[in-house]
């Protein structure tokens, strides 16, 4: 009986422990919940006193920037701007050539272009060597025709190789100082385009020279050059060098006596 006793007073106190832990259990729940609550209440915000949903999706309003295309410049637009208040003459002087001036400009800055032209700022190969042949007249292989082109002259039309052979040792000292002269003329040519050149004393014009106009007084000798979307001009007068008269009045000289010298040989052969 005792031992039962005892057994009940055992499940008692059990029966009460159990109760209080389910009971703490439910105040930390209750506990946890309330602050829960708070916290999702005080993260949602409000606007004119209407709580936003949580779920709604929030949508920015696409805004599409359009960038500016600028259109590629025309020969127009950039020999207008060259050109200045020059430009109505010169545009009316391009078109009654034909020229059409609303192609898209290609062409670089000058300060490019001029270091790419330089190396024809002078006299060309070709030139020099036409130049100098012009001055000395004498041809490489001795015919009757070629001498007679040379000399200016009617020869007679039974020149027998021994002939040929001598007028060609007449003129010989008389081609000697030609042929000098002629090197003092291309050479000093030559000199005196790359110290324009240097000193920038020239003409020039984006894409063409036809709007350039004629230099005054006319020069004796003009060469061209183009690149990069530039042409450029430059003119030697007999005014600023008069050196070149001078040569070519000492190779016209030259070339009198050496005929001179060849009609004394037809006359005592």
């Amino acid at each position: 009986m005792l031992g039962m006793r005892r057994r009940l007073r055992v499940k008692r106190r059990l029966g009460l422990a159990a109760i209080v832990t389910c009971s703490a259990a439910v105040v930390v729940f209750l506990t946890t919940r309330t602050r829960s609550d708070a916290l999702e209440s005080a993260a949602s915000p409000e606007t004119n006193g209407a709580a936003i949903r949580v779920d709604e999706t929030l949508r920015v309003p696409e805004t599409r920037v359009e960038a500016e295309v600028t259109p590629p410049k025309t020969e127009r637009d950039v020999l207008r701007e060259f050109w200045g208040e020059s430009w109505a003459e010169i545009e009316a002087r391009l078109e009654a050539s034909g020229r059409n001036l609303d192609t898209v400009a290609v062409f670089t800055p000058w300060e490019e272009a001029k270091a790419l032209l330089e190396p024809h700022a002078c006299l060309p190969g070709g030139t020099r060597e036409a130049l100098f042949d012009n001055r000395v007249q004498w041809p490489d292989e001795l015919t009757h025709a070629s001498l007679r082109s040379a000399l200016g002259m009617k020869l007679p039309e039974n020149l027998s190789d021994e002939d040929i052979g001598r007028i060609a040792l007449a003129a010989e000292p008389f081609n000697v100082d030609l042929r000098a002269k002629a090197e003092a003329y291309v050479t000093g040519l030559d000199s005196v385009l790359r110290d324009q050149w240097r000193r920038d004393r020239f003409q020039r014009s984006p894409f063409t020279t036809d709007g350039l106009a004629p230099p005054h007084p006319l020069p004796f000798y003009s060469t061209s050059a183009a690149g990069g979307g530039w042409s450029v001009v430059l003119s030697i007068t007999k005014e600023e060098h008069p050196e070149f008269a001078a040569l070519d009045a000492e190779i016209k000289h030259l070339k009198g006596a050496r005929r001179d010298a060849v009609r004394e040989y037809l006359a005592r052969r």
